[in-house]
């Protein structure tokens, strides 16, 4: 249990820091970050982190697909964890 969660928060904080980084690059003109990354850390654990520095960030907010994802990975996270603490 202990290593998942320290992978949710390893890879949440690295995705957050991605869209900040991706933001940044968009900002100054800058080789960008691929939208695959930024999805597949959503998918594979990142969704909080993601959900979070989209909208921090106002970062990709206007595309329809990564608020898709978003808002998918958020649920789908949520009510993992959420059986996965209830029968500890």
């Amino acid at each position: 249990m202990r290593i998942y969660i320290n992978y949710l928060c390893i890879v949440n904080i690295i995705v957050f820091i991605l869209y900040g980084v991706d933001k940044l690059f968009a900002k100054i003109s800058f080789t960008r970050i691929p939208e695959k990354i930024l999805l597949n850390f959503a998918i594979f654990g990142g969704a909080y982190g993601s959900f979070i520095g989209m909208y921090l960030f106002h970062h990709k907010t206007k595309k329809k697909l990564f608020i898709r994802v978003n808002y998918f990975c958020l649920i789908i996270y949520t009510i993992f964890n959420y059986i996965l603490w209830r029968n500890l």
